[in-house]
């Protein structure tokens, strides 16, 4: 090898060297403790509650994580506490970072506000199970020009900004209730609108793992008896739950530190 040819390997060597290894610091770096610490505490609310369903096994399309408020200012409408913007900063972050082939961690708006206060809210969507569900009810999704191959954050948002009776119903079909619990709450919704009277209900739940009831929850009419799909959704959920205690509990005694990332972090390794 000549000196000319020695130079420029020398040169390219470097340069992979010092930019390589600055990716590899950068990477590293990109996800620190404060970042490691938060996405346990969110993942612990996942599959402590709903998205267990969605995240342990595909029985809902998308799940409620967490809702985060940050509070206006009545006259302007501006955010009064400049340290929400770092806040959702970290927030958007970590979701990004457990986002994925095969889940999406979704944070958005809700369009209305409550006592000046604007709530955002954490979403993890099963990529498959929602694809699923938009191609099933595909004359309702396309309503809006929803496929298939549109992105969990664009379907969320499209439903959070619709008109009162389809945001329920999407939001209905989104969360995995069955279609006559859909088509109850939205009718109950439009007859108290036009008569100022409240449709009495009940509520069908489903066990989750911090309880047994008031988290994967769904109302039908008053006093009536679960239908089979009910009972359908509530065997399938009973064997997501088992199944995940079995697994987990045992994991957690061994991984203590941090036991909620290292699992989600876990299976995604284990299934590539």
């Amino acid at each position: 090898m000549n000196s000319q040819k020695s130079l420029r390997f020398f040169t390219l060597f470097l340069l992979f060297f010092l930019f390589g290894s600055f990716a590899i610091q950068a990477q590293t770096l990109q996800y620190n403790r404060a970042d490691s610490i938060m996405a346990d505490s969110l993942l612990s609310l996942a599959f402590h509650n709903e998205a267990l369903y969605s995240l342990h096994g595909p029985l809902k399309p998308i799940s409620t994580v967490a809702q985060f408020s940050m509070q206006l200012d009545s006259l302007t409408s501006l955010p009064t506490d400049s340290a929400d913007f770092y806040r959702f900063m970290q927030l958007q972050k970590v979701a990004n970072w457990l986002s994925n082939e095969k889940f999406d961690f979704v944070i958005t708006p809700f369009t209305r506000l409550f006592n000046h206060k604007r709530t955002m809210q954490m979403v993890v969507a099963n990529r498959q199970r929602l694809v699923e569900e938009l191609h099933d009810r595909k004359d309702f999704w396309f309503y809006w020009g929803l496929v298939p191959e549109s992105s969990p954050a664009v379907v969320i948002t499209v439903v959070e900004n619709a008109e009162k009776y389809r945001r329920f119903e999407g939001y209905g079909y989104l969360f995995g209730y069955p279609q006559y619990a859909v088509d109850f709450f939205v009718e109950a919704a439009r007859s108290q609108d036009e008569t100022g009277e409240f449709v009495s209900r009940s509520f069908y739940q489903m066990p989750v793992y911090s309880g047994q009831s008031g988290r994967f929850v769904y109302a039908i009419p008053e006093n009536a008896e679960p239908k089979p799909e009910d009972l359908t959704i509530r065997k399938e959920a009973e064997i997501i739950l088992n199944r995940f205690i079995a697994g987990f509990e045992s994991f957690k005694k061994l991984n203590n530190e941090l036991p909620f990332l290292m699992w989600y972090l876990q299976s995604l390794e284990s299934e590539n």
